[in-house]
């Protein structure tokens, strides 16, 4: 239907553009296509988002790949207190502001039932996960990926 963003899609070109991480510090996204990139969008209080960052912290040091959190929670020094307390080497970026036509990054992006991206080098999506849970199924990508 005309109107409905059904979102980025496996096989996609994701556009660039530039963001603030919860420290305040730009960057643009195209910077962290040197290598396979994973999208987590999370939610502070998720049981199993808190279990997933050491999982993710595992993919990071195994495979060297960048890994860019977006948190949909409100305050900012929560998010901070999450990448600190986790030693957590990776950016993060607040979404709940809506600066993009009254809609957040997820909203304007189709991005709101998406829980990991794994966006190859030069910015084409590779998978696509809907749930928090298939952070198994992420590990056996990225696995199968730095096999092939």
């Amino acid at each position: 239907e005309k109107g409905i963003n059904i979102g980025w899609m496996e096989g996609q070109q994701i556009p660039d553009f530039k963001i603030n991480d919860v420290f305040n510090k730009k960057f643009k996204l195209y910077d962290l296509l040197d290598k396979p990139l994973v999208i987590e969008i999370f939610e502070l209080n998720s049981a199993q988002s808190k279990k997933n960052k050491k999982y993710l912290k595992a993919f990071y040091n195994q495979y060297n790949i960048n890994i860019l959190g977006i948190c949909a929670d409100e305050y900012t020094f929560q998010i901070q207190d999450v990448k600190t307390d986790n030693e957590l080497t990776w950016s993060i970026v607040q979404d709940n502001s809506r600066v993009l036509e009254g809609k957040t990054f997820a909203q304007q992006n189709g991005l709101e039932n998406v829980k990991f991206l794994i966006i190859l080098p030069g910015g084409i999506i590779h998978k696509v996960y809907s749930s928090e849970s298939e952070i198994g199924r992420l590990g056996v990508e990225l696995q199968n990926y730095f096999k092939g």
